[in-house]
């Protein structure tokens, strides 16, 4: 797992990444599946629903804005949301 705040460019591994690219994303990381194993979890790109697919567990459903905060339990491999 790597927690960041927007994503992870799916071209280099997590300990090259840059701080700018965690921090904002880039154009590559919501198009591009990750075929390292690693599975990113990230915000700040708003999703409908969460999601774990593809490499990615998105977690942010626009708390701001539509009032649902939500956080991701992954334990064992499986991976379940929880929302307030």
């Amino acid at each position: 797992l790597f927690f960041a705040h927007a994503g992870a460019d799916p071209a280099a591994p997590t300990e090259a990444q840059n701080v700018a690219t965690v921090l904002w994303g880039c154009d590559s990381f919501l198009t591009t599946d990750r075929n390292d194993g690693i599975w990113v979890v990230h915000g700040h790109y708003v999703v409908e629903q969460p999601t774990a697919e593809r490499g990615r567990i998105a977690v942010d459903t626009g708390a701001y804005f539509s009032g649902r905060l939500t956080a991701a339990r992954i334990t064992g491999g499986a991976v379940t949301f929880l929302e307030a």
